[in-house]
């Protein structure tokens, strides 16, 4: 499974939905930035866009489930220049708790420090501003992260640098981070009701008209580690049929 696909899958589990990886586009925000878009499935686009400079791209590396934002001419952990997007397993649906939970991990661990840690808006979405000190000496580290929230986890933007390299680009890179905003594509993709919507284990709808024996959604997707082998166990429900009748079939495989 190539790590392309990796942040995708990541993705399709974030927003319940397994689907290819999208192109990653780009419009223009002015004549030196562009508002990216980065990877979603198709209807449903990532939550989230960002202004950056134009040239610069969303890429992925070998063994590394995240998505690097930056220069196409710099190299992923060896230039300080890029923006780190992950998805986080960890939801955010309450920004002030969680706020509240890295201070109080600070104070119990002397290995890192919180410089701060704030609640943002972002324009409705609410999330985690932390300003983060690690390590000493040489090795010692600083980082900027925004968290937002995604529909069952959350997404994290990082802008991580050595001190030196951090005093020298945090003004920049921290206007990239606030430039982020809530993509509308996003959400009016979300407005859109879903087909057969409660089937395979939930109650299905008891309106609409009948849609076409082609029409399908996944409703479950599990992966699970064969023993004794690289391959992985993948089983998922998937829905189809009518709105009146759906039919739900479970599918395993190994891949």
């Amino acid at each position: 499974m190539s790590q392309r696909i990796t942040f995708s899958l990541f993705l399709a589990l974030a927003l319940f939905v397994l689907s290819p990886l999208s192109v990653v586009a780009a419009t223009a925000a002015s004549d030196k930035t562009q508002r990216l878009e980065l990877p979603g499935g198709p209807g449903v686009p990532f939550p989230y866009t960002i202004d950056v400079p134009k040239g610069w791209t969303a890429r992925q590396v070998l063994n590394d489930p995240g998505l690097w934002i930056g220069p196409a001419d710099a190299t992923p952990n060896n230039d300080p220049r890029f923006v780190y997007v992950r998805i986080s397993a960890v939801g955010l649906t309450e920004p002030a708790k969680t706020a509240a939970a890295i201070r109080e991990n600070d104070a119990r661990d002397d290995k890192w420090k919180a410089v701060a840690v704030e609640v943002r808006d972002i324009q409705g979405a609410s999330g985690v501003w932390v300003e983060i000190e690690r390590g000493e000496g040489d090795a010692k580290r600083q980082s900027l992260t925004l968290k937002l929230p995604l529909p069952k986890t959350s997404v994290d933007f990082v802008f991580t640098a050595t001190v030196a390299d951090f005093a020298k680009y945090r003004g920049e890179f921290e206007g990239y981070l606030k430039s982020i905003r809530p993509n509308p594509k996003a959400t009016a993709a979300a407005a859109k009701p879903k087909p057969f919507e409660g089937a395979c284990g939930g109650s299905a709808r008891g309106s609409g008209s009948p849609q076409p024996r082609s029409s399908w959604v996944i409703s479950r997707l599990e992966m699970t580690p064969r023993s004794g082998s690289a391959r992985w166990r993948v089983a998922m429900s998937i829905r189809f049929g009518s709105a009146h009748a759906p039919t739900c079939k479970t599918v395993r495989s190994f891949t």
